[in-house]
């Protein structure tokens, strides 16, 4: 990911954003992940935080701990609005699949632990029987 700043930015969608970026504005990454992203920033009024890697499925964003809408911005990169101030913004990679997949794990050993006790108690049972 590479930090840079620009002037323009085409979003998905209209986004309030009164002002012009002002030269004090600062993003700094803190730590960057395959999975999770830090960002510091810095501004002087509302403005847009534009990443340099493509969006994908499955990216969360908060600012400052609360949950955020990530707009798509020059067709494919992520971006999120972000009011004067200074703020923590947080990407995460949170896939779907991957969700799903440690779900279905779980239900899985679940099951089999099931059978496993099932089948441990036919043999009491039938330990006692005789």
């Amino acid at each position: 990911m590479v930090a840079s700043r620009c002037t323009r930015v085409l979003l998905e969608r209209d986004v309030p954003l009164p002002g012009a970026p002002l030269q004090s504005d600062s993003a700094r990454v803190m730590r960057e992940s395959e999975q999770v992203i830090i960002i510091e920033a810095s501004l002087g009024g509302s403005s847009c935080l534009v990443l340099s890697d493509r969006d994908y499925p499955g990216w969360r964003a908060r600012v400052d701990g609360v949950e955020t809408l990530i707009l798509r911005a020059n067709d494919y990169l992520r971006a999120v609005a972000l009011s004067a101030g200074a703020h923590t913004v947080e990407f995460t990679y949170e896939a779907d699949s991957v969700r799903i997949g440690a779900a279905m794990s779980g239900l899985t050993t679940l099951a089999l632990a099931f059978i496993a006790a099932g089948d441990s108690l036919r043999r009491i049972r039938r330990v006692s029987a005789n």
